[in-house]
């Protein structure tokens, strides 16, 4: 159902040469677009994306529903508060696609997500299946925060000075969107033997790497771990979910002082686990090529 460009690839090439939107504030004529800043094209954007495709749309009727949303939300609230959530990269982009309505075109939602030491950042963009010159990404104006003890922050961009209606709005749509992030951390982390994790090597994607390998400053894309989810495995997945399990994500783990009970301190040194932060998830990916 993906036939339109609206791809991690087609997002990364938008940004590289400054072809996104975002919401600003005109004194004389109100809310206007603007191309994003320079800045953009110096970064990168080269990470890992995951495309959950129409799985929480609710007007797609082979969408998760509502209770196993909510089933999958009560697995991830533990490590939520605890702080332990983790990403499955460092950084990293979730899509999410919205079918068609009477009053509304097709839609995408990408999350650009990424860990800092407060929690987990989220900018949202979004692309909407119109004629150009409208059919481009654009950057919603709020952007999120899930802090390590669970406590979810929105903010605006001070460019944009929403009025308070546009506020209301765009605050529940920030909700919303770091929302299904939470259902699909939850079903990476949780119920990964329910998924088939398709890897999108199109020929879009080819045609950009040609053109980033020639340039010789800027890493190859990774193909995008189209993610489909077998219901009825899902269903006894949640059931049987009476624990969370999460592997612990490979990371570089610093040298640092530990307090000990009778007042010292004892040094623990650097190492590893499971291979460090170089190493990658072994997710289960089938290639394909069309």
């Amino acid at each position: 159902m993906r036939n339109w460009s609206a791809s991690y690839p087609d997002f990364v090439n938008s940004m590289r040469w400054g072809r996104c939107f975002k919401i600003v504030k005109d004194d004389n004529q109100g809310s206007i677009v603007s191309y994003i800043d320079a800045i953009h094209k110096k970064y990168e954007w080269s990470f890992a994306s995951f495309d959950f495709g129409f799985l929480f749309d609710d007007h797609n009727p082979k969408s998760i529903d509502k209770h196993s949303c909510d089933r999958l939300f009560e697995n991830e609230i533990e490590s939520l508060h605890d702080g332990r959530t983790r990403l499955p990269y460092e950084e990293c982009a979730f899509l999410f696609r919205f079918m068609p309505t009477s009053s509304t075109p097709e839609a995408v939602n990408l999350i650009h997500l990424k860990e800092t030491d407060l929690g987990i950042s989220g900018s949202i963009y979004f692309k909407q299946n119109l004629m150009p010159p409208r059919n481009l990404w654009t950057k919603s104006p709020a952007e999120f925060l899930l802090t390590n003890n669970w406590e979810a922050r929105i903010s605006f961009d001070p460019d944009s000075d929403p009025s308070e209606e546009q506020t209301s709005v765009q605050v529940v749509d920030c909700e919303v969107a770091y929302m299904r992030c939470i259902y699909g951390l939850s079903l990476l982390n949780s119920h990964r033997p329910t998924l088939t994790l398709m890897d999108d090597a199109t020929e879009q994607l080819a045609r950009i790497n040609r053109v980033r390998l020639k340039a010789k400053i800027l890493a190859p894309l990774q193909a995008t771990c189209v993610i489909q989810v077998d219901r009825q495995a899902l269903s006894r997945s949640l059931d049987n979910s009476l624990k969370k399990v999460t592997s612990v994500r490979p990371h570089d783990r610093r040298g640092h002082y530990r307090n000990l009970s009778n007042g010292d301190r004892k040094w623990i040194k650097s190492t590893v686990v499971n291979g460090g932060s170089k190493s990658f998830p072994a997710y289960s990916i089938v290639t394909r090529l069309t």
